[in-house]
């Protein structure tokens, strides 16, 4: 038995290798996972900072809603049905001056370009709900080159449609008389633009 005890001995029989053999790996950081990480911490902030801001906006709309609750208790039922009331009378004043014509300007319009060679007898205003107002007139003038140049000033202005002169004839003065239809544009007539 004493012979199946073996002898152990203090001197290694490997040689010891002076470098390790498993080498540790530096480690290094997937550009990928990076990413990866960095948008999932990225979106859970902005999930965490949109329930954030929308209990913040339902509180706000809570406050809000209290305070409008507390306003409607202060308010008198016979002031509201009073100011709706002067509302409504403001906004029909308002349409009625917005929509009101004045005959001034048109008077204005007319002395302003009649020359001196010619004379209106006769004067009549036809309202349309277009855009355009008409004006029947009947005058007389020195001559049909006074007519003529009538017609020229009339069209030259912007306010003014082509101007139709019918029923031309001479009177025992050597005047000529005519007929006249003039379309004005409405725009030029309201009162709203005149003030």
């Amino acid at each position: 038995m004493p012979n199946d005890i073996k002898q152990g001995s203090f001197i290694p029989k490997k040689t010891f290798d002076l470098e390790p053999t498993a080498r540790k790996k530096k480690k290094t950081i997937n550009v990928f996972f990076l990413i990866a990480m960095v948008l999932f911490l990225a979106s859970i902030g902005l999930a965490v900072g949109s329930v954030v801001y929308r209990d913040s906006q339902l509180t706000i709309l809570s406050d809000k809603k209290n305070q409008l609750t507390a306003l409607r208790s202060t308010f008198n039922s016979a002031d509201v049905i009073l100011l709706k009331t002067l509302d409504d009378r403001i906004k029909s004043a308002e349409e009625i001056l917005n929509d009101h014509k004045g005959l001034t300007p048109l008077f204005s319009l007319l002395s302003e370009l009649t020359l001196e060679t010619v004379r209106f007898d006769t004067f009549r205003y036809e309202a349309t709900d277009g855009s355009q107002t008409t004006l029947v007139l009947a005058g007389e003038a020195e001559s049909f080159t006074s007519i003529a140049l009538q017609s020229d000033a009339l069209s030259a202005h912007a306010a003014i449609g082509s101007p139709f002169f019918t029923n031309f004839s001479l009177t025992q003065e050597d005047r000529v008389t005519f007929n006249l239809v003039l379309p004005i544009r409405n725009d030029v007539l309201l009162y709203r633009n005149n003030l």
